[in-house]
């Protein structure tokens, strides 16, 4: 019984999803590509914000013909077609963007590119520095009480990592007992 129900919800499911595919939403005539439909860069430019607390910017195009879509590349390498796009790095320095409008004829001829420039490094050394947290400690090894120094039986440091990079030891003396 189970499997009758099957094979008859299959063959339901099939038609169903056969009727859907010849019944699709596509135009009713296409004539292919068109040469001179092929966008154009004129009057388009790159609106740009860049937020230097978390090195991100935010690309929009603005004036963007209809039925075109934007394609970014920031440093050579193609990244999104989404308008506006969001491109972050760790990295101080300077970038280019590059901007390119397409559509169903192909892509534009031109391309406008613009520069945008990260002023500081976001780098977070947190990970790194509970790899090189040590306590140290120093002690006079075993000597006899006359000939320990006064005042200081043992000595800690441990070393502590700021977001510049370097490295400073804090030490603590421990009075003798």
């Amino acid at each position: 019984m189970i499997t009758k129900i099957y094979k008859l919800f299959r063959a339901g499911l099939v038609c169903c999803c056969a009727t859907a595919a010849l019944t699709a939403c596509s135009p009713e005539k296409f004539d292919g590509p068109n040469q001179g439909g092929i966008p154009s860069i004129s009057n388009v430019d790159i609106n740009m914000t860049v937020d230097q607390t978390v090195n991100q910017a935010t690309f929009t195009v603005a004036n963007m013909p209809a039925q075109t879509y934007a394609i970014w590349k920031v440093n050579g390498e193609t990244y999104s077609t989404l308008n506006p796009m969001n491109w972050a790095n760790n990295k101080a320095g300077t970038y280019d963007v590059e901007l390119r409008l397409g559509n169903r004829n192909g892509f534009s001829q031109g391309s406008i590119t613009k520069q945008f420039t990260f002023e500081n490094s976001q780098i977070d050394f947190t990970p790194y520095y509970s790899r090189i947290a040590r306590t140290w400690r120093i002690n006079y090894g075993v000597q006899p009480l006359a000939t320990r120094p006064t005042g200081v039986c043992m000595t800690t440091a441990s070393p502590s990592l700021p977001m510049v990079a370097m490295s400073t030891i804090r030490v603590r003396k421990v009075p003798c007992m």
